[in-house]
Parts: C-alpha cells; sequence; structure tokens
C-alpha cells in the first residue's frame, strides 16, 4: 500500500485501486473572525496614519515654498540633506504604504470573508 500527498488531495494506492480524499472545506471559525478584526484595525491605523503624515508633509512642503517656517521645532537646511529631500523620502514612504495597506490588507480581509464562508 502506497501513500503520495499533496497540497490538494491524499491518494492511496492499495491493490491497484486509487482512493482519494480531498481535504477539508474552509470553515468560518473563531480565528477567522479575530484574524479579520486585527487587519481592520491594522488597516484603519495605516490609512490614519500615513494619510496625516502625506497631509504634514505637505503643509510643510507647500509652506517653504512660499519662504515661511516650516514651523516650530523644524530642522535647518545647513545640514548634508534639505528638509525637502527628506520630506519627498518620507511622503513617498507613507504614499508606498497606503498602496500596501489597500491591497495587501483589503484583499486579505476579503479573502478570508468570502472564501470562509
Amino acid at each position: 500500500m502506497e501513500t503520495a500527498t499533496n497540497n490538494s488531495t491524499a491518494c492511496t494506492l492499495a491493490n491497484e485501486t486509487i482512493s482519494c480524499m480531498a481535504p477539508p472545506a474552509p470553515r468560518f471559525t473563531h480565528v477567522t473572525v479575530v484574524k479579520i478584526i486585527v487587519l481592520s484595525v491594522m488597516f484603519a491605523v495605516s490609512l490614519t496614519a500615513n494619510s496625516a503624515v502625506l497631509v504634514c508633509v505637505g503643509r510643510r512642503r507647500h509652506s517653504s515654498k512660499r519662504g515661511r517656517s516650516a514651523g516650530p521645532g523644524a530642522p535647518q537646511t545647513g545640514g548634508r540633506f534639505s528638509s525637502s529631500s527628506i520630506d519627498l523620502l518620507i511622503g513617498n514612504l507613507a504614499a508606498s504604504d497606503l498602496i500596501v495597506t489597500f491591497f495587501c490588507n483589503v484583499t486579505d480581509v476579503l479573502w478570508e470573508i468570502t472564501v470562509q464562508w
């Protein structure tokens, strides 16, 4: 008697007869609910925080183009990097994080909700 398995089925060969059993269907469990809640909270936090970063960077860049101070505690541009290059880097990081948030978290939540039912 030989047994062969792959990701979707488990097959057994006995006396020239092959019998295969499919894995059990996914079920909507408490673990799935917890996963959906955690992913939803991560989505909300990421959306809020990265949007706030983009607004702050946008306001800072806009105010520095007008010649006004970027605000109290803002670093001076006398260092190695100007504040605009750092602002550009942080803005791009926040934007890319929002893209990842929308594509990964949302699709994972939808996958958990629809496939598990």
